[in-house]
């Protein structure tokens, strides 16, 4: 019987050079059927892999900044493939946090009013 698995992820949370890096693909259906996950098309940043245990998270240390579009394929036992297109934004760690929006607020009002901080 298929798994009747639906890649439900599109877009991974923003990694960083030389940071370890675990995200989880969301699914819904039979998960636990899954008898293999693959890099379909396009590449995973250099450094990340798919976890050959879980088969549905993205682990390791990204080595190279940039935005990584690949499709992953979920294939169950009975050979049954269903695939998702998806996304990773690996940046380098000494980029200005403002320019990707991940200082946090306190620290954005002082870049703006840093006499009333």
């Amino acid at each position: 019987m298929p798994a009747d698995i639906t890649i439900a992820t599109t877009k991974f949370p923003q990694a960083f050079v030389n940071v370890a890096y675990e995200a989880g693909v969301a699914t819904t259906g039979n998960a636990s059927a899954i008898s293999s996950t693959t890099v379909a098309t396009g590449a995973l940043p250099p450094g990340l892999a798919v976890d050959a245990t879980s088969k549905l998270k993205i682990v390791g240390t990204p080595t190279t900044a940039g935005k990584f579009t690949f499709t992953l394929a979920c294939t169950d036992g009975a050979g049954t493939v269903n695939s998702g297109s998806m996304s990773i934004v690996v940046s380098n760690p000494g980029k200005s946090p403002l320019a990707d929006g991940n200082l946090p607020l306190i620290d954005q009002l002082k870049v703006q009013w840093p006499a009333q901080f």
